[in-house]
């Protein structure tokens, strides 16, 4: 008896066409089936279609890390606060210099109609070796529960990235006077942008208590003294 071709093969009732399929999943040559069949020519529709097959019920890929990303500053803070510290931001006036060799002077026109910007910024003063990618007690107090470190605000998080929104006081050229930004001197900024309605939350805001409890004098107005001996 002559051996059947594959075409009528495929053709056969009492063959299970998840055995067929099987069968071209495992060969990814189509030479070992011809070797197999006296075909003339193999069909390509069962071939793409097996190659469909593999694809459904492969391993899944294995995910690759993200590339690094190269960040420059565009200027820096100048404040009269040196050293990490909390609770003084309330009042407190400062400046961002914007690096004339990276932003020409045209960068900041337009940007006196508005009454709030945002300052994105790099906490530089944070050890690479402090910084957290689980979970803590907000500045360590064990009567707050332990969160994650991006469910807070604290300065040791993954990338140590600072992002404030500050009233704009005044724009003098590439010199942005601002009140309330909660950077240090010397900080290394990012970004500087306009704050817009728009682009604040939509809906009801909410948040855990422990957090009410930790801004609540965050942003209180200090005399600067008072600054001084906390920033010490």
């Amino acid at each position: 008896m002559a051996k059947p071709s594959l075409l009528e093969w495929l053709c056969w009732p009492d063959v299970r066409l998840c055995s067929k399929l099987t069968l071209f999943a495992l060969h990814r040559d189509a030479r070992y089936l011809v070797g197999a069949f006296p075909v003339v020519s193999v069909p390509l529709m069962p071939v793409t279609f097996a190659a469909g097959f593999r694809r459904q019920f492969r391993q899944p890929e294995i995910i690759k890390p993200m590339s690094s990303i190269s960040l420059h500053p565009i200027g820096v803070v100048r404040s009269p606060i040196h050293d990490p510290v909390d609770d003084v931001w309330g009042g407190l006036i400062s400046t961002v210099e914007l690096d004339p060799a990276l932003v020409g002077p045209e960068a900041t026109l337009g940007l006196a109609e508005f009454s709030h910007i945002q300052v994105l910024f790099h906490l530089h003063q944070v050890r690479e070796e402090d910084v957290r990618f689980g979970k803590r007690h907000p500045r360590g107090r064990k009567d707050w529960p332990e969160v994650g470190i991006l469910a807070q605000r604290a300065r040791v998080r993954p990338n140590r990235l600072g992002l404030s929104t500050c009233r704009l006081i005044a724009v003098d050229g590439l010199k942005l006077t601002v009140e309330n930004l909660d950077a240090i001197d010397g900080t290394p900024v990012v970004d500087v942008k306009p704050y817009m309605t728009e682009f604040g939350p939509s809906g009801e805001v909410r948040q855990p208590q422990w957090s009410t409890e930790l801004m609540k004098s965050y942003f209180e107005k200090k005399e600067s003294g008072d600054r001084r001996q906390e920033s010490e």
